[in-house]
């Protein structure tokens, strides 16, 4: 009896023995213009990997972001995704970092090891900004014409440049274009 009582102490070890992961690849599908969130899949195929939790966001300033849960994707908008990872039984990543965790073949961009969340433990909380969608129908910028001239022309050594009168347009692939209003003025010297 005493025997059998070390024997059954002594599995619980053998069980303690696990595989450490030591990179993990997340391949997420269907972030196009015009798609459904909800249709958005976000899979890994690493052995001993659960994604728990997946969280489509919008980013906000200040580091706050709201939750999308329906709608389709817009062009010009920011998304992220906040994931949350556990490990199988027999599986452990205790030196996973940012840079172990790629997203469609991107490092992601914040990673939190042993994270507790709503009273449960995670191994792996991420978030990894997916970046706008360009609209490949959007026109693209092709030139600027300067329509008039600043009224200042001739400039001394040490003088600011002045643009009063200048109108300055810009020019579309769609033949399109706008008189530009906001702009930089940029001293290299």
């Amino acid at each position: 009896f005493i025997c059998l009582i070390i024997l059954v102490v002594g599995l619980p070890a053998m069980a303690f023995a696990s595989t450490e992961v030591t990179s993990i690849k997340i391949d997420v599908e269907g972030y196009e213009i015009g798609k459904n969130v909800a249709d958005l899949k976000v899979t890994t195929k690493q052995p001993g990997v659960i994604l728990k939790k997946v969280e489509l966001n919008r980013p906000h300033s200040g580091g706050s972001q709201t939750e999308v849960k329906d709608g389709v994707f817009k062009a010009n908008i920011d998304y992220s995704l906040y994931i949350q990872i556990d490990f199988e039984d027999g599986y452990s990543g205790p030196q996973i970092t940012k840079n172990d965790v790629t997203i469609n073949g991107k490092n992601t961009d914040y990673l939190w090891n042993y994270c507790k969340y709503d009273n449960y433990m995670y191994d792996i909380d991420l978030t990894h900004y997916l970046g706008k969608l360009e609209d490949p129908n959007a026109p693209v910028l092709e030139g600027i014409t300067v329509v008039n001239p600043p009224y200042k022309t001739v400039y001394n050594e040490g003088d600011d440049f002045d643009p009063t009168g200048m109108v300055v347009e810009a020019n579309y692939s769609d033949g399109s274009s706008n008189t530009v209003t906001d702009y930089v003025i940029y001293d290299d010297t």
